[in-house]
């Protein structure tokens, strides 16, 4: 029963941890989530493209009268083409040219995924030191 305890109480701590983790570097699940609900779609174009920075794409679109601008990685887009941008109107510099939906789901499998291997690890190593002390 303790080994049980242990494995959901590290659990709890490790997503926990991870979570401000990923959230201390920006684009996390608040960020998705609340494009998930409140996000807009308009059409941005790409302004810029830099291949060795981890396939970086900067794209800027307008709303209202003010034009924004944002940055994706992972992205083999060229420069000049048009694309789709979500984001928050509320605050318009909150933006994605990810589906956020996909995005949160994602962050939530890596989440738990990552949360299970913590907490999994640790319990093995409490198991086998409990189980040396006692031989």
């Amino acid at each position: 029963m303790r080994s049980v305890l242990v494995f959901v109480l590290v659990f709890l701590l490790s997503g926990f941890l991870l979570h401000y983790q990923i959230e201390a570097g920006g684009r996390g699940l608040n960020w998705y989530y609340d494009l998930k609900q409140s996000g807009q779609s308009t059409v941005g174009r790409i302004t810029r493209t830099e291949p060795s920075n981890h396939e970086a794409a900067y794209y800027s679109f307008r709303v209202g009268e003010n034009t924004y601008s944002g940055e994706e990685n992972g992205n083999s887009l060229s420069l000049g083409s048009e694309v789709r941008v979500t984001y928050l109107p509320s605050d318009p510099s909150i933006s994605s040219l990810r589906d956020p939906g996909v995005e949160f789901r994602e962050q939530i499998v890596f989440l738990v995924i990552a949360a299970l291997l913590i907490a999994s690890a640790v319990t093995v190593l409490l198991w086998f030191n409990r189980r040396r002390a006692t031989t």
